[in-house]
């Protein structure tokens, strides 16, 4: 059985996407991949990554994040932010 990675109760199939199983926590419903890809396969399949598209969309967005981020620093003077999702990690 696998535990949850954030409140470590026991976490229940919930679905296959390909050939990854994610299973999700029943308490606090996260979802988490049982047997993700291997890393080294994971840039050279365009499935899951494609390094070709990351790239135009790293260089587009870097200006745009640059923006929200001097707007964060202006209303958070302390700390660190952490986004969460599915983009490229410049609030895409």
């Amino acid at each position: 059985m696998k535990k949850c990675l954030l409140c470590n109760l026991v976490t229940v199939f919930y679905k296959k996407v390909d050939q990854i199983s994610i299973n999700e926590c029943s308490y606090c419903k996260l979802a988490c991949t049982i047997n993700p890809p291997n890393t080294k396969n994971l840039y050279k399949d365009d499935r899951y990554y494609s390094l070709k598209q990351y790239l135009p969309i790293k260089s587009k967005q870097f200006k745009k994040f640059l923006s929200i981020s001097k707007k964060i620093k202006q209303i958070i003077k302390k700390g660190k932010i952490l986004e969460v999702g599915a983009g490229h990690g410049l609030f895409t």
